[in-house]
């Protein structure tokens, strides 16, 4: 591994989509001996523990760490990382961020030297941005700090960029972005309805309700790490939620880690069950674990999925990966996986798209280009698009688009904001 060394206590290092940095920054971790967190935050999650509070002790209890140090380490984490009433849930229950709170606090909790973290802002919301930079400030410690673009981390670090297998001197581009009017959700509409709005009348969902007879593992206080039979997550209900999301608009989505957009948006789309009403077109979906999606030998193959190759054809060549249409869609360069996504959930014409937390993943190029196939799409181009090729949609009209993000520059290419409470 080539590595120019620097004494500076924080550096951050950015590269390109597809330019090996995670590959490097888990190098550079074993290399030095630091704590490392990847970009993939549910990788660090054992498994193997019943509930967060047990999953916080995994890396201690390596390390033969005493039960009263244990003990004291994970309350203080738990009050930093606002994990405190998250420590009894199963942790395969919590939403991205806070799976990110987790797999960050656990590498903290065994006090490394020093710290590799590999975009470590997705998913994280703002108190968790601003946990992490205040953990920062005061570790006694190398940090580096990978990532694909920009972030607020970047401000006060040494930045280099990845490239070629070197580091460079550089600071990271920002995001060339066409912002929205972000007006609250209402606000400066005249009122009319349309076919492809998305409204919820009432919407409740219930997730993650106990069953009789099933403990979800005994408090470390106990013992740790017993493994107690893992139970459904307490149960977690949003709503009731009356929305409507107007068709020829972008909404944001706006939320702290946990308060339940993903399900709401799920719900929305008829993929979870729910209470209450909901009248909608049909909607297409980007998840954001977008490679558990993923199925077909080829990005043409997994667009196709319910289409057919024309449709496929045209929305690989719309999202600017048409050179790429005979590849294995999980061998592609994570912004590129991520725009396979959003051409798969647009293939037919909906009238509607939902993204959750489409950012993650995304390099500068990525960020700006996804923001431009938003807007093109809720102005409807990508319909006309179709029907100039003589290809049928699913719906006419103005589309909407539903997302959700906590990077509150990306956001502002939206049209309308609603604040979804904590539940």
């Amino acid at each position: 591994m080539q590595e120019q060394q620097e004494q500076h206590s924080r550096r951050y290092i950015w590269g390109a989509s597809g330019s090996g940095l995670s590959q490097y920054a888990w190098e550079m971790a074993e290399h030095t001996g630091a704590a490392w967190v990847g970009n993939d935050a549910a990788a660090h999650i054992s498994l193997l523990r019943a509930t967060v509070e047990q999953e916080l002790a995994f890396g201690m209890e390596q390390l033969a760490i005493p039960r009263d140090e244990m003990f004291a380490r994970i309350a203080e984490a738990a009050e930093q990382w606002g994990l405190v009433s998250l420590l009894q849930r199963d942790p395969a229950s919590l939403s991205t961020g806070q799976t990110r709170r987790v797999a960050i606090a656990s590498a903290l909790l065994v006090q490394p030297s020093g710290l590799v973290l590999d975009c470590p802002l997705d998913g994280c919301d703002t108190d968790a941005q601003a946990t992490l930079a205040q953990v920062m400030s005061t570790f006694d410690g190398e940090i580096s700090i990978c990532d694909r673009r920009w972030t607020v981390l970047a401000d006060d670090a040494k930045s280099f960029e990845y490239r070629g297998g070197e580091l460079h001197p550089m600071q990271p581009p920002r995001p060339q972005l066409q912002q929205g009017s972000y007006l609250p959700l209402g606000q400066g509409e005249d009122g009319s309805v349309h076919d492809n709005d998305v409204v919820l009348e009432q919407m409740i969902v219930r997730r993650g309700e106990r069953k009789a007879g099933r403990r979800a593992g005994r408090r470390v206080g106990r013992r740790v790490g017993s493994g107690g039979e893992r139970g459904a997550a307490p149960t977690f209900a949003l709503g009731p939620v009356s929305l409507r999301f107007p068709a020829g608009a972008i909404t944001h989505l706006r939320g702290a880690n946990g308060c339940g957009k993903t399900t709401l948006m799920l719900a929305a789309a008829g993929l979870i069950p729910h209470e209450g009403q909901v009248h909608a077109p049909t909607i297409g979906w980007v998840p954001t674990a977008m490679d558990q999606a993923f199925s077909q030998p080829s990005a043409l193959r997994e667009v196709s999925l319910g289409s057919d190759q024309a449709h496929a054809e045209a929305a690989l060549a719309w999202c600017g990966l048409e050179e790429v249409a005979q590849l294995h869609p999980l061998d592609l360069p994570s912004s590129q996986r991520r725009l396979l996504a959003f051409a798969c959930a647009i293939v037919r014409g909906p009238g509607a798209i939902f993204l959750d937390e489409p950012t993650v993943g995304l390099d500068t190029s990525g960020i700006e280009q996804l923001a431009v196939l938003m807007q093109r799409f809720v102005q409807g181009r990508w319909h006309e698009h179709l029907r100039e090729r003589g290809l049928d949609v699913l719906h006419e009209g103005l589309p909407s688009v539903v997302w959700s993000c906590h990077e509150q520059d990306f956001a502002h290419i939206s049209d309308f904001v609603v604040d979804l409470p904590l539940s």
